[in-house]
């Protein structure tokens, strides 16, 4: 029995030798019994090993063995090593081919606080806590990422198939600001992102944040403020009001404009507030009753405001006979009485506007009147936004020379150029009737002259 043994060891050790020796020369002897594998995998490049022995690597073609039950190792990092049983019969060669099985393993990760999103090669692959299966050997590595929480980096390596668990607790990264303002209930935007209305306290990220705060009516507060990890820091935006315009119309315009009893200018003007509140506006104008109104103004308005202003002057209007007279209103000149081709020896009305109410002295002249009756003087009472009408003022004025066919001849006035017999005034209120017959010649004379 052992000599059996022993025979059947020699045998095997014989065969391995010949694998690794390759064919050497041939035997005297008669041929032994002998076939060979013809080995190969997938991957190749996997490692053979037979009886404890490494052979090389797949693809390989063994060198003749004696026939008989072989165990074949394949092997190659990252994959399962594979056994297989391969029965080599005499004088053929037996194909073994092996696909491997690639090493995997999975990964259980977990964080405190859970929910952070794991990333692996910049992709996201789930939240906390999360199992990854089907991980190769090798390095890997996930990014935990958490809002308000530092970004945080996890390695292993994976040689064999056991599980890899992995418990992080995540650095909090935030900080408490809090943002007050005067006045308050003002818009807040951190790092360009509107964060609500002030008073507020808010959770950052820790680091320098740029904080802007904006109400309507008033300039932008900006300014920049560290925060650091689970601090808490404070700002103050004292806001400034932006002037508040009141756009300010008069009729009729010009007149001078005041605001709280202090001169800012003559309509049409805007004035600006630079507070909010009541404001008193008043218009005033020479010769127009004042005119004045308040207002309550407010931050981020606008406002217009409209006066009237009611006249106190009036008017004067009259009419003289002839025309050509020379007007005076208080000693002002205001020129002479104009000539109506329409109404003959009478003028056209003279109207004389913007005259303050009362009592007013008006002088009227004629260069060619009579020496006693060259100028007139009347008191005429002018009423706010009337027109005072006088009479008609007569001023006797040669307008003619009468010549008769006897010789007769005397400057005076006719009554009318066109009648016959012609009705002749010598001096006022003496007339006399001359018919066209006897009259040699009228020699006009321009009464406005």
């Amino acid at each position: 029995m052992m000599k059996n043994i022993v025979r059947h060891l020699y045998a095997a050790s014989a065969a391995v030798l010949l694998l690794a020796a390759g064919c050497g020369k041939e035997a005297n002897a008669v041929r032994k019994p002998e076939g060979t594998m013809s080995i190969s995998s997938n991957p190749s490049g996997a490692t053979i090993t037979i009886m404890r022995k490494n052979i090389g690597v797949t693809p390989r073609k063994t060198n003749p063995v004696p026939p008989q039950m072989y165990i074949v190792k394949i092997e190659k990092d990252g994959f399962e090593p594979c056994w297989v049983p391969v029965t080599v019969e005499d004088g053929r060669d037996v194909p073994v081919e092996v696909r491997l099985r690639p090493i995997t393993a999975a990964a259980m990760l977990t964080s405190d606080p859970s929910g952070a999103k794991v990333l692996k090669d910049g992709k996201e692959v789930g939240v906390t806590p999360c199992v990854l299966t089907n991980l190769g050997v090798g390095p890997h590595s996930v990014l935990l990422e958490l809002q308000g929480y530092s970004p945080q980096q996890i390695n292993w390596d994976i040689s064999s198939g056991r599980p890899f668990t992995e418990h992080t607790i995540l650095r909090s990264n935030t900080g408490t600001l809090r943002v007050d303002s005067l006045p308050s209930d003002a818009s807040l935007y951190i790092d360009g992102v509107p964060s609500g209305r002030t008073p507020v306290s808010v959770k950052v990220a820790h680091g320098e944040r740029a904080i802007r705060v904006e109400k309507r009516g008033y300039e932008t507060f900006n300014t920049a403020v560290m925060v650091k990890r689970e601090e808490t820091a404070s700002t103050f935006a004292r806001l400034k009001m932006q002037p508040i315009p009141i756009s300010i119309q008069t009729d009729p315009s010009p007149a001078r404009i005041s605001v709280n009893g202090k001169y800012c200018g003559d309509s049409p003007c805007v004035f600006r507030a630079e507070q909010a509140g009541l404001y008193s506006i008043r218009a005033e104008k020479d010769n127009f009753s004042g005119a004045t109104q308040e207002i309550t103004v407010a931050p981020g308005n606008k406002y217009d405001i409209s006066l009237s202003l009611e006249s106190e002057l009036g008017a004067l209007e009259f009419l003289t006979i002839p025309s050509g007279v020379e007007v005076f209103v208080d000693g002002k000149p205001y020129g002479k009485t104009q000539a109506d081709s329409k109404h003959g020896h009478i003028s056209k009305v003279f109207r004389i506007e913007e005259l303050p109410q009362g009592k007013h002295t008006l002088k009227l002249t004629h260069p060619r009147a009579l020496k006693n009756d060259r100028v007139k003087t009347f008191q005429v009472t002018i009423r706010k936004g009337k027109t005072t009408r006088k009479e008609t003022v007569e001023f006797w004025v040669p307008n003619a020379i009468l010549q008769l066919k006897n010789g007769f001849r005397q400057e005076g006035r006719v009554l009318d150029f066109e009648s016959d017999p012609i009705t002749f005034e010598p001096k006022p209120k003496v007339r006399s009737e001359y018919p066209r017959a006897e009259i040699k010649e009228i020699l006009r004379i321009k009464e406005e002259e």
